[in-house]
């Protein structure tokens, strides 16, 4: 008949196995919005022209996902001859992240500034991000790792389709273990030491017993 602490092993191992199936079966689900620092960023000279940044809608997402954080356009009545121009000129992106699963939410903001030139036609606007592209929040049980970017440059005033800044964020969620996963994982720790003992101890007394048979 089969020890009952040999099934015991065998339950804990199966416990092991159904408690990461089951952490790993889940969708985490969220939402989020992005909001500007401003919408209009004015040039060195403000009458001659300004980047507009749009405050986009919030949305909804499961997992990972891209999220779009604002669209870019231009506005500019200055003369080829005499562009508008803009030097360093800062800019920030806030985003709040809401864990359905918790409902508890946290807030991460990206830093950046605009050079360039621009005109009634034409436009060279470069970025740069000056804070760290990369941030994180734990929201209940779950990690939410932000990385900003790529930008994409607007075209002038005259452009049918607008630019980007930090057009794709990169939202990846890791699992945190909640407490209960944790006694889980103490349990399955418990039960698995247990029939690691026991099938030491078997051996060991099966060896005393061949050793006293050929005694």
């Amino acid at each position: 008949m089969r020890h009952p602490t040999g099934r015991l092993y065998a339950a804990a191992v199966a416990l092991c196995l159904f408690a990461g199936a089951q952490a790993r079966a889940d969708f985490i689900g969220w939402e989020y919005n992005w909001t500007p620092s401003a919408t209009k960023i004015l040039a060195d000279n403000p009458t001659t022209g300004a980047i507009l940044l749009s405050n986009e809608p919030g949305g909804s997402a499961v997992n990972n996902s891209d999220i779009v954080a604002t669209n870019i356009r231009t506005v500019s009545t200055a003369d080829p001859s005499t562009p508008a121009t803009f030097t360093n000129k800062a800019y920030g992106l806030a985003l709040t992240i809401l864990d359905d699963a918790s409902g508890k939410s946290g807030t991460m903001t990206f830093a950046g500034t605009f050079s360039g030139t621009l005109t009634s036609k034409s436009a060279i606007i470069m970025n740069s991000f000056t804070g760290p592209q990369t941030q994180s929040v734990q929201l209940g049980s779950h990690l939410y790792t932000v990385q900003i970017g790529p930008f994409a440059p607007p075209g002038p005033p005259t452009a049918n389709i607008a630019g980007s800044i930090s057009a794709l964020a990169n939202v990846s969620v890791k699992d945190v273990p909640e407490p209960s996963t944790f006694v889980l994982s103490g349990l399955c720790l418990s039960l698995c030491g247990a029939g690691w003992w026991w099938k030491r101890a078997r051996g060991r007394g099966r060896g005393r017993a061949l050793a006293l048979d050929l005694a």
